[in-house]
Parts: structure tokens; sequence; C-alpha cells
């Protein structure tokens, strides 16, 4: 039976959903709208490249997702914070594979029809860092029982989106459309970090900064 309780978690995390989803994407829409077809082609295939980086986390995220709502608040915390830990700290290590390794994937497997796409990939790489504190950050909360806070901090990040992809795009072509991308991750990343330092009172340290007893 559909009910109140369940429409009140469901709806938020519908829009969670759709905002994440517009957040990856509509840099793609507004490049078909303000450049061409050749110019969407070349940043296709930079994010192709730069989410490898997510691949990781995307997992991980789900698997935590499972784990919090069994899990008491205080271990809660302890997981949130390892787990996002390690996580950067893999993404980081992608990230800078992708940036001094990246030219020479696509050059080998593109040619150079596609060498105008390794600058945007190199921006891009380290907005993905954030991106994948957000998948933990989402799924805590959401996990939490708090979608709503998601469906917020996503809708926001999408207004942000939207506004300095039309911005840089006009300026920076596709490459404006990668630094519009890293500076959303980034503020979305921001926005969770705020919340949870203020529910939770934990540092950035504790957060994002790994050490070796996390490892």
């Amino acid at each position: 039976f559909v009910t109140k309780k369940l429409i009140k978690c469901a709806v938020p995390s519908f829009l969670t959903n759709i905002g994440l989803i517009l957040v990856f994407k509509i840099d793609t829409f507004i490049i078909s709208e303000i450049l061409d077809i050749k110019a969407l082609g070349l940043y296709s295939m930079s994010v192709a490249f730069a989410e490898i980086t997510l691949m990781i986390p995307n997992s991980v995220g789900t698997v935590l997702f499972t784990k919090l709502p069994t899990t008491g608040e205080s271990e809660k915390i302890a997981l949130l914070k390892k787990v996002n830990k390690i996580l950067v700290f893999l993404s980081l290590s992608i990230s800078i594979f992708l940036i001094f390794i990246g030219p020479f994937l696509i050059n080998f497997l593109l040619g150079d029809l596609y060498i105008d796409s390794i600058l945007p990939l190199q921006i891009l790489a380290p907005g993905l860092i954030f991106m994948a504190s957000n998948y933990v950050f989402t799924n805590y909360f959401s996990g939490s029982g708090q979608p709503n806070i998601c469906a917020k901090v996503y809708g926001l990040g999408l207004l942000i989106n939207i506004f300095f992809n039309f911005y840089l795009i006009k300026i920076w072509g596709i490459n404006g459309a990668a630094f519009a991308s890293t500076i959303t991750y980034f503020s979305i990343s921001m926005m969770f970090w705020i919340l949870l330092r203020e529910k939770l009172k934990i540092s950035f340290k504790d957060t994002f900064i790994v050490n070796t007893s996390d490892i």
C-alpha cells in the first residue's frame, strides 16, 4: 500500500535521481544548443574518459546505502568518514592518471581528430574527485532517511551548473563546459560537507584527508 511515509521518501529520492542525471547531462544539451555537433562529439569523449573516475565510488556508494539503515549512529559516522576519505584518495589517484596519461590514451585510441578532447578531460578530472564524495554523501543522507536534503542540494547544483555552462561555454567552448561541471561538482560536495559539519561536527580533514590508519 502507498503510505504518506512512503511518498515522503519516494518523491525526494526521485527528485534526487533526476537532479543527479541532469547535473551530469545538462552540459551536453547546452553545448548542442550553443555550439555544434562536432563540439558535442569532442566533449562526449572527454566525459566518457573522465567518468572512469566514478566507477569505484558508484559501486561502493550502492553497498554503503544498503548498510547504513541497519547501522548505529556512531558507526554510521565512522563509516562515512572512512569510506569517503578512501574514495577521495582512489579518485585522486585515477584523476592524476587521467590528467597525465589521458592525452596518450585519447591520441592512441581515437587519433588526431579527437585531440581537442584532451583539455576538457584534464579539466573534468579534478571535479570528479568531488563527485566521488557526492555519491557517498548522497547515500549517507538517503540511507539515514533524509532524501529531501539530497534533492535540495542537487537542485541547487543544477542551477549552478546551468548558470556556469551558459556563461563559460560562450567564452571557452567545450573547455568552459568542463570548467562549469568541475565547479558544480565541487559546489555540491561543499554543500553536503557544510550540512554534515553542522549535523555531525566533523572537520574537513576528518571527511576528506586520508591517513595511514584509513588505508
